[in-house]
């Protein structure tokens, strides 16, 4: 009677899904996630867009510590450890607590495609980074979110990966 209410995710594999969640959730730096019902709630959201490649690729690069910090909205961090640290900043933190959290999501999503892209790995120019997680925000169908949030900045690199992204979706529709 209550499978109605139950999310269809095609891409949902749930060993591949529950393995990926304890990889994350089960770091103790990520205990407070825990601790926060609607940061985790949000989590969740965004981990049940990961397809089994997604969750496969980012599991192989390590550990992924999220930590809470003051600044705007979240970077990602890679330590030398093998560890990758995404720190998210108080109206990030904000944003995801709302009922639409779809822009805090896609901005999450774009900093996962640097995790799962290997950027920290890789010699490349910011902007061509940039695209490749913008990218897998796309994937994971948070672009029109994510063009939200970069038409609030007018810098050219900005405006570059809105036009990039807008084509991409407008491709998609016809």
């Amino acid at each position: 009677m209550f499978s109605i209410f139950k999310k269809n995710n095609h891409h949902q594999t749930p060993n591949k899904t529950k393995s990926f969640k304890n990889h994350l959730f089960l770091n103790p730096y990520n205990h407070w996630l825990l601790n926060e019902r609607h940061i985790s709630r949000a989590f969740l959201e965004l981990i049940d867009k990961f397809n089994p490649a997604h969750q496969r690729e980012l599991i192989k690069g390590g550990d992924i510590i999220i930590q809470p910090v003051s600044g705007e909205y979240s970077c990602l961090v890679q330590t030398p450890k093998d560890a990758s640290v995404l720190l998210l900043f108080p109206e990030l933190i904000s944003s995801l607590k709302n009922v639409n959290n779809d822009r805090a999501l896609s901005i999450l999503a774009h900093e996962f495609g640097h995790l799962y892209y290997q950027h920290h790995r890789k010699n490349i120019a910011t902007l061509e980074a940039q695209i490749e997680a913008d990218d897998f925000a796309y994937e994971l169908g948070l672009a029109h979110s994510l063009v939200e949030v970069l038409l609030n900045y007018q810098d050219i690199d900005s405006q570059t990966r809105v036009s990039i992204l807008t084509a991409k979706i407008l491709a998609e529709t016809n």
